[in-house]
């Protein structure tokens, strides 16, 4: 009993320390990379109910929308929503429920393992590898490397237990383990002083371990050949890379930056996913399988599958599964690493007790002991608060004050990556045209049409240049029937600062270009300026494209509309959820559209009815008095009151 409220006690402690300065690094929430999305839905969610009595119907095409969840919103963000009610502090509730899902996806893992293996000390192994492994496969910049250097840890424990079993010679013995610390540490300092321990140190050190130690040359290619295989396995994309540069004979040093890109952020587990400290951790998964065979424990083997099983399916759609898959393109990819994570944090545990069962044989083992808890203060030191806290330690955007535009606006948004380009209309009251810049992400087809015009400025491409004309940004602007540009700086910590991660550079090398370019020519004026964003106006008339044509509202067709809605304050007059009063779905209406000219649309029906407009063209149509409208960023509902209504501008 002693030994378990020990153990509970330090999980408790464990959950608290990778998540400070604000317990931000929870699993049923995302990273905290993202913070201040989550905060807004919890926000979004929270007053929904107050004003509307209603849950939100939630935007599919939003970070975390899966099939489940593909009106509403997933538990995680109605019961924050429904706490913060009581407590009235977003980001405190926010940070709590982070911390509590930390700490009760740890105890699953302990309970479980202690009914399987009826061994405490596995139990609350099992736990921290719980703690210890989502982040791993998560692409995760908040806890730093916390995590990936426990599973490292034990992992070289492993390997010296047993070669201490081998090979008993006290003094040896100790050497060898100083070594595998001695590896961790340069891992830890820096990846390329690794590289150089491997290549000059280990090499020798193992030639004169084989020359007086004859007899275990069969036992160390052995286990180095599996280690080989084991990594080329893991890391194709290593391999893959090396031999497509080495054939279209790039310059070596071109070869090496993209062979260290593959090796460090391989696509099979996430952009900042350092590949080596996985395969450790892994091992660990491999060392619980076999012990779980040879112990005929079924009920671990089932988790290993399942671990596997769900791994697969973060491979997206590298995977030809995946095709035949359904709801697959509401797949949130990063909930099957959460599954896949647990289920291999229970089956490494095993691995942990093979472990543990050679521990219990030393004697007199002090200098071990002494080592881990160095390893592990200096890890706690140099990685978990220096990277939380500064990934953590700054407010969100939509708290800001001077952020709360009074004025709507329409745009090309540049700067921003990924989903917080969603931000963009619930932060600001713009509706963002164009948020993604990487040919790899799913939602550049916009991108793609603006390509054929004879270029486009990606975030990692080197195609715009300081002096290239005018030419490029008339053309974005017409197509996207706007004259605003949305300039985003610093919009996530993790990006703010001018360094190097990855392929990736942090501030793009591109932020300075656009702003010298901007700022040196007169057509552009900044009309709005802030720490986190910048609106520029282009001055110059040029003529825009023609606009869709409305379109009769249907059930389906309304629901996925309202879902784009933002905050309620932008349009007091729609519901964020439910039909406006007296919308009737019959599909019996015609609809016709005639242009006058160029400010002027009329909407023909043959009788009184509900018309949604798309407004992805011509933003900020007025419909003439008499017409009941609903506004909203890319349609809007009209209500043609008799048989024709006017639109203008």
């Amino acid at each position: 009993m002693k030994r378990s409220i020990i153990h509970l006690s330090v999980i408790l402690l464990i959950s608290i320390v990778p998540s400070y300065p604000s317990f931000t690094s929870l699993t049923f929430l995302p990273s905290g990379i993202d913070t201040p999305a989550h905060l807004f839905k919890i926000k979004f969610v929270k007053d929904a109910f107050l004003k509307f009595k209603t849950i939100p119907a939630w935007d599919n095409n939003w970070y975390g929308g899966y099939p489940i969840f593909s009106l509403y919103p997933s538990i995680p963000y109605i019961l924050p929503a429904f706490a913060d009610i009581i407590i009235n502090n977003i980001t405190l509730t926010y940070n709590i429920f982070r911390f509590l899902s930390y700490l009760f996806l740890s105890l699953i893992g302990y309970i479980l393992i202690r009914k399987v293996s009826r061994d405490e000390d596995v139990a609350f192994m099992a736990s921290v590898l719980v703690l210890t492994s989502y982040p791993i496969l998560n692409n995760n910049y908040t806890i730093g490397r916390f995590p990936t250097s426990l599973g490292l840890l034990f992992f070289l424990l492993g390997i010296y237990l047993l070669l201490r079993e081998e090979i008993y010679k006290k003094s040896f013995s100790k050497y060898i383990f100083i070594l595998a610390a001695t590896t961790a540490v340069f891992l830890q300092i820096h990846p390329m002083l690794f590289y150089l321990f491997v290549i000059s140190a280990v090499p020798l050190v193992l030639f004169l371990f084989m020359l007086k130690y004859k007899r275990y040359i069969k036992i160390f290619v052995k286990n180095f050949l599996f280690v080989v295989i084991f990594f080329l396995l893991f890391n194709f994309q290593f391999l893959s890379s090396f031999i497509r540069n080495f054939f279209v004979q790039k310059p070596f040093w071109i070869s090496y930056q993209n062979i260290k890109v593959e090796f460090f952020y391989s696509p099979v587990f996430g952009d900042t996913f350092p590949l080596y400290m996985g395969i450790f951790h892994a091992s660990l998964f491999i060392l619980g399988m076999i012990y779980s065979l040879l112990r005929k424990n079924f009920i671990v083997c089932i988790f290993g599958c399942l671990c596997i099983l769900f791994f697969i399916l973060t491979f997206g759609k590298n995977l030809p599964l995946y095709y035949y898959l359904p709801f697959k393109e509401q797949f949130d990819l990063a909930r099957f690493q959460l599954i896949s994570s647990l289920f291999m944090a229970l089956t490494s545990s095993y691995g942990v007790k093979l472990i543990l069962d050679r521990v219990r044989k030393i004697k007199n083992s002090t200098i071990e002991t002494y080592l881990i808890i160095g390893f592990l203060v200096f890890i706690l030191v140099r990685d978990v608060f220096p990277a939380t806290y500064e990934a953590t330690n700054w407010k969100p955007n939509f708290e800001c004050s001077e952020l709360n535009l009074n004025t709507s606006y329409r745009g090309l948004a540049i700067g921003f990556r990924h989903w917080d380009s969603y931000l963009l209309p619930t932060c600001f009251r713009i509706e963002n045209i164009m948020g993604w810049f990487q040919q790899s992400d799913p939602h550049h087809n916009f991108t793609q049409t603006l390509e054929s015009i004879g270029g486009l400025w990606y975030a990692h491409d080197d195609r715009f240049e300081r002096n290239q004309n005018m030419t490029l940004f008339k053309n974005l602007l017409r197509l996207s029937n706007t004259k605003y540009i949305f300039f985003g700086r610093n919009w996530y910590p993790s990006y703010a600062k001018e360094v190097t991660v990855g392929s990736y550079q942090v501030d793009h090398g591109w932020n300075k270009e656009f702003r010298d370019f901007v700022n040196n020519d007169s057509k552009f004026k900044i009309i709005f300026s802030s720490e986190a964003l910048e609106i520029f106006e282009y001055t110059e008339n040029f003529t825009y494209c023609e606009p869709i044509e409305p379109v009769w509202i249907n059930e389906n067709y309304y629901i996925n509309a309202v879902n784009f809605l933002s905050t309620d304050k932008a349009f007091p007059k729609l519901p964020i959820f439910g039909k406006p009063i007296n919308l009737n779905s019959s599909t019996n209406v015609s609809v016709e559209c005639i242009k006058d000219d160029s400010q002027t649309i009329r909407i023909k029906v043959d009788k009184p009815s509900w018309v949604l407009v798309k407004e992805s063209y011509y933003p900020f149509w007025r419909a003439e008095s008499g017409s009941k409208i609903y506004n909203a960023f890319g349609f809007m509902v009209i209500y043609v009151n008799s048989t024709e209504t006017l639109l203008f501008r």
